[in-house]
This record gives C-alpha cells, sequence and structure tokens, in this order.
C-alpha cells in the first residue's frame, strides 16, 4: 500500500513541476518542451528558459533538432534553439524556402569534400615526389594535419563526382 501512495505522491508532483507559470507543458522533445497558454504554444528548455514565446498556433518537431511552427496561417522551420531559419505563408512556400536552402547546403558541402579532395590530391602527389627524400615527414606532416583537421569538421557526403576522383587519386600511390 505504501508503494501505490508514493507512486500517487511522484504522479502529482510531476504533474505540477510540468506546469511553467500556468503554463501546461505538452510535449517534450530533445530537452525542449512544447508549452501551451490559451490555446497558443511555446517552447522552453529543461530549466523553463523561453526559447520561444507562446505565440504560436502549432509547434511540432519533424526532427531532433527542427521544429515547424505555424502562426497566422504561415510556416516556419526553427531549430531547438528558437532560430527561425525558413518561412513560407503556405506549406509550399516553406518547401519551397527549404529546397533553396538544401540546395544552399549541397552546395556547401561539394565545395568542403572538393577542398579535402584537393589537399588529399596534394598530399598523394608530394607522397610520390618525395618517396626517397629524408626530409618527406617534415613536409608531409603539416599536409596530412591539414587533411585530418578537414576531416574533423566532416559535412555531407561526397558527390558520386567526387567518389570516382578520389578513387582515382588513391590509386595513383
Amino acid at each position: 500500500m505504501p508503494r501505490i501512495l508514493l507512486a500517487i505522491l511522484l504522479l502529482t508532483l510531476s504533474t505540477a513541476c510540468l506546469q511553467c507559470q500556468d503554463r501546461q507543458e505538452v510535449y517534450c522533445f530533445n530537452q525542449r518542451y512544447i508549452v501551451s497558454e490559451g490555446g497558443k504554444f511555446g517552447l522552453v528548455d529543461k530549466q523553463k528558459k523561453e526559447i520561444l514565446p507562446v505565440v504560436y498556433d502549432g509547434i511540432s518537431f519533424i526532427t531532433d533538432d527542427i521544429a515547424l511552427l505555424s502562426r497566422f496561417g504561415s510556416f516556419m522551420l526553427s531549430d531547438k534553439w528558437g532560430r527561425i531559419f525558413a518561412e513560407g505563408s503556405s506549406r509550399e512556400e516553406l518547401e519551397d524556402s527549404c529546397q533553396d536552402l538544401y540546395d544552399k547546403v549541397l552546395e556547401d558541402d561539394r565545395l568542403y569534400w572538393d577542398s579535402v579532395i584537393d589537399a588529399y590530391s596534394e598530399f598523394t602527389s608530394k607522397c610520390i615526389e618525395l618517396k626517397t627524400s629524408r626530409n618527406a615527414e617534415s613536409i608531409l606532416l603539416p599536409m596530412k594535419q591539414k587533411i585530418a583537421d578537414l576531416l574533423k569538421m566532416k559535412r555531407g557526403h561526397m558527390t558520386e563526382d567526387q567518389q570516382i576522383r578520389f578513387k582515382q587519386i588513391s590509386a595513383r600511390q
């Protein structure tokens, strides 16, 4: 019997903790809570610090880090820190905005992988050139470190053309 009372007490306390200044938390995701007040929604973190004000007609998480917001018939995408990065007056317009953003991300990824492949190509050529050199290590070590540093920032994936280029460079060794 005492376990049941303890469970009821814990449930009551946890429900009370979910309220934040007359706000009701309705959903938790990735340490973020969608809160509701007067039919409007906002976002708070686990310390109850406001991330997005309670002014939205709807909020739902679509990934670990991205929420779909709606307000006055417009749609927005926000990251988990409350930064809005895409907007549209309709879902179609939002999708177009996202497509432009996605195209930019793909282009940034392509440029990133081009820089990695260029550094690798330069390193490989220098390895071949300095194969018998006594000071090869002192020349190659900074180049190797540059590649390692670039790979720490890994972004996206290589395109098919980049993969072919990488394999061709690797075959030279």
